[in-house]
């Protein structure tokens, strides 16, 4: 992995949003154009950790949440049905 690559295969240098101004976004029901790097940034920030990827799915855990989030990245955005 390259030094510009994060664990999400985004580009360092890429602009992204913090994860408080796109809980709000996601909060005021604005689903679709959020970057899939975002979301995962969204969903550490609340507490889940990147358990493991199987081919395009990003499975994320909560100590204190029930079974997965399951996460997919389609050419860099997340898939608005996953989100809400």
């Amino acid at each position: 992995m390259s030094g510009l690559a994060s664990a999400h295969g985004v580009d360092s240098r890429a602009r992204w949003v913090k994860p408080e101004k796109l809980l709000e976004r996601l909060a005021a029901g604005s689903f679709h154009n959020v970057a899939f790097a975002d979301l995962c940034r969204l969903a550490e920030a609340l507490g889940f950790r990147l358990d493991r990827v199987r081919g395009s799915h990003h499975l994320y855990v909560h100590l204190r949440a029930p079974g997965r989030l399951d996460l997919q990245d389609r050419k860099g955005k997340a898939k608005p049905y996953q989100i809400w």
